[in-house]
């Protein structure tokens, strides 16, 4: 047998197709899935085999690591993005702080007392923590992106660096509701940074841990379900009194591990977060979670194609993303949607005016 190409055995080489290169980078088709639906296909179009399917993620792995001209790129963007870029910090890790003034601005002015904020996994060899609001001033509460954190360290004082920028914005002289995951790095940085803003803990975050814990121990479903089910109940507490009888009715058939964790892991934790102190901070439900991260997250994601990316290009998506936001804000104060307003009417006056100080257009990437 003739050998073809650069094979090294004694069979025939034929390059794989573009199209299937680009196929197996994105991994969006598992490897045998990929092999039944191309079965019929010109050779050059099938995939060889595992090797080469893991090669090509791989080669996509290693083109979304942070590189010198992700970092070049990325100062060129600062300049070029007006006010977008508030700091850029390489060494000893990388940070870096940015957000367009308008969307401060707007909680400013919109009265916005619902702020929530999360780290987003899986985007490339960085973490993205993401400050996003809800507006109540239109109908349809839409979730908007207000400042955003590229970090490669989830340490207190990497945290401390988006919320003192923010703390030194003009506009940021406003007094929220933000709820958290409860990072413990997180929850410090705010109460050192930003301590008038209240913080209060995510729901469904309690639960998974107590759920993940107690499936550390091999505890079964029945036992994870009624743990959870108690601590609920905490959590629906309008007061402080209500609270403390039932924790005490609840933690008296806890097991003794069980009621260890809960004291020195979670107390605090549901005590900011059950129904009654949520009324005392001027928050308007009697449940709270950091839904509106998890959904901004999924529409990042979504954007990115599920694919990791370098920071560069982070960067100008997160930038791309405001820009649209902005546009859809701006549209439906006139009238055009998609947006409704629903009593807006200082802010609507107030977006109006800024509209003609923009640092940057909705169809382009700054002036």
């Amino acid at each position: 047998m003739t050998v073809l190409g650069n094979s090294t055995k004694s069979i025939n080489f034929t390059p794989s197709a573009p199209s299937l290169k680009d196929e197996l980078r994105t991994g969006k088709r598992s490897f045998k899935d990929l092999a039944v639906d191309t079965v019929t296909e010109l050779v050059q179009f099938q995939p060889r085999n595992v090797k080469q399917s893991s090669h090509f993620k791989s080669t996509l792995s290693a083109s979304s690591k942070i590189s010198s001209d992700a970092f070049l790129t990325v100062h060129e963007l600062a300049y070029m993005i007006p006010g977008f870029v508030w700091s850029i910090t390489t060494f000893p890790d990388l940070s870096i702080t940015c957000g367009h003034p308008f969307f401060l601005d707007t909680v400013q002015n919109a009265s916005v007392h619902h702020l929530s904020y999360d780290t987003t996994f899986n985007l490339s060899n960085f973490y993205l923590s993401v400050l996003v609001t809800q507006l109540d001033a239109f109908t349809e509460r839409p979730c908007l992106p207000v400042a955003f954190l590229i970090h490669e360290r989830k340490f207190e004082a990497t945290h401390s660096l988006l919320l003192s920028s923010i703390n030194a914005k003009p506009s940021a002289k406003f007094t929220p509701v933000i709820v958290t995951d409860s990072e413990a790095s997180v929850i410090k940085a705010l109460n050192k940074v930003l301590p008038h803003w209240k913080v209060v803990s995510c729901w469904n975050h309690i639960l998974t841990d107590i759920e993940v814990w107690l499936k550390q121990r091999h505890s079964n479903a029945q036992k994870i379900g009624i743990y959870k089910s108690t601590v609920r109940e905490l959590l629906t507490c309008q007061s402080h009194d209500e609270y403390v009888r039932k924790y005490k009715a609840a933690s008296g058939g806890w097991a003794k591990a069980f009621k260890d964790y809960f004291d020195s892991h979670l107390t605090n934790r549901v005590m900011t977060a059950c129904a009654g102190y949520l009324h005392s901070v001027n928050y308007t439900g009697d449940s709270v979670t950091n839904n509106i991260s998890e959904s901004f997250n999924n529409i990042l994601k979504r954007h990115l194609d599920w694919t990791e990316v370098t920071v560069d290009r982070i960067v100008l998506t997160l930038h791309q993303l405001q820009v649209f936001y902005k546009s859809q804000i701006l549209k439906s104060l006139q009238g055009f949607g998609p947006y409704t307003q629903d009593l807006a009417t200082h802010f609507g006056l107030y977006v109006y005016r800024f509209k003609s100080n923009s640092a940057f257009h909705p169809s382009g990437v700054g002036t």
